[in-house]
């Protein structure tokens, strides 16, 4: 089967494709991504049996507790330690996967060798609210391939219309069309995504890609209480996100591929 090229945007569903790639192609040869160290580590590495981990034990449970913002830097420090980093341009011959935060042209070199691209989106409001969630219960030390200063004060609707949050999704695509993706879905539809995935790579058994890592109960941001101007004016400031992902919907509602 193809290697794969999983550019995984944050709050899109990426824990939930990671856990089905290890248990497609095994452990050994699924590759998570390192945006901060430009790294990649073998999905082995923190393996404790199946397709769970030791980092997947620790972040449920942590994630269930209001101390979540003190532990989950402890989390990343022990991934740092039982992960076998190494460079990115160091992925060995035959690797099954490379998922992460990483723009859609930082692999290009091994698309063309037997690998392919695939990418997920997700409505931007719903995928804003979660990356605004998850960076104020870490505190800003969220892992994301964008930096921003933690800052207790700062309202979503400060962080949603920050220069760098503009058209997020849209960054990770580097300039690519989406034409370019061999496997292009949708957080709403993983079904129809884990459906073509398996046709693309020939894999004979169903491929059920649970919602994992889905936010805890504490919640900073209710949707329903956002006022309309300010939707229109997000709408507005991230409408090229919002094509992307009307034509990801459209593309993950057909039969067969691209």
């Amino acid at each position: 089967m193809p290697s794969l090229i999983s550019a995984h945007i944050e709050k899109t569903g990426g824990t939930s494709l990671y856990r089905a790639y290890k248990e497609i192609y095994g452990p050994e040869k699924v590759f998570l991504y390192f945006p901060q160290s430009d790294t990649v580590a073998p999905a082995i590495a923190d393996r404790l049996s199946g397709s769970t981990t030791i980092i997947d034990v620790l972040k449920s449970a942590v994630s269930k507790t209001f101390l979540y913002p003190h532990l989950y830097p402890q989390v990343i420090k022990i991934r740092k330690l039982i992960s076998d980093n190494h460079s990115a341009e160091q992925l060995p011959p035959g690797f099954g996967v490379v998922h992460g935060h990483f723009q859609t042209n930082r692999f290009d070199h091994l698309v063309g060798e037997g690998a392919v691209r695939s990418i997920v989106l997700r409505n931007p409001l719903e995928r804003m609210i979660s990356h605004y969630e998850r960076w104020k219960r870490t505190r800003g030390q969220d892992l994301s391939r964008l930096f921003v200063q933690y800052n207790k004060n700062m309202s979503f609707e400060q962080f949603s219309l920050l220069p760098r949050m503009q058209n997020y999704q849209a960054g990770f695509l580097a300039g690519k069309d989406l034409k370019e993706f061999y496997i292009v879905g949708v957080t709403e539809r993983l079904d129809e995504f884990g459906t073509n995935l398996q046709k693309v790579l020939a894999f004979s058994k169903r491929i059920n890609i649970a919602h994992l890592n889905q936010s805890p109960p504490l919640s900073f941001v209710s949707p329903q209480d956002l006022p309309n101007k300010f939707i229109r004016e997000f709408e507005d400031y991230h409408q090229i996100d919002y094509d992307l992902y009307n034509q990801a919907l459209n593309i993950s509602m057909r039969t067969g591929f691209l």
